[in-house]
């Protein structure tokens, strides 16, 4: 009787990460930033504006979360869109530029 009944939409959309999905993760490791797909270490940086800026772009095109790992141990989950990565630039010109005029 079941059989005859319309199949549903699945719940899952294409866009929406998979539970399995490996998340990428940014973690303080004595100074250096490390960038992990999962367990598997990518990449690592001296500075945490650029492994931002490595990671987000980098999470957004697998469809994967972004979570940051700071020295004090929390842990927050970072944004992934065009948008972040546009206000993380502007913050780092505006940071730039003060600081040239205070030196």
């Amino acid at each position: 009787m079941a059989a005859n009944l319309p199949k549903l939409p699945s719940d899952h959309s294409p866009a929406e990460p998979s539970a399995r999905r490996a998340h990428v993760h940014l973690i303080a490791v004595e100074g250096r930033w490390v960038m992990r797909l999962g367990r598997r270490t990518e990449k690592t940086f001296d500075k945490r504006y650029d492994a931002f800026m490595a990671a987000i772009p980098f999470a957004r095109e697998r469809g994967s979360r972004l979570f940051v790992h700071y020295p004090s141990g929390e842990i927050r989950e970072g944004g992934t869109t065009e948008t972040e990565e546009l206000m993380l630039e502007m913050w780092k010109m505006v940071y730039d530029d003060y600081n040239q005029r205070v030196d």
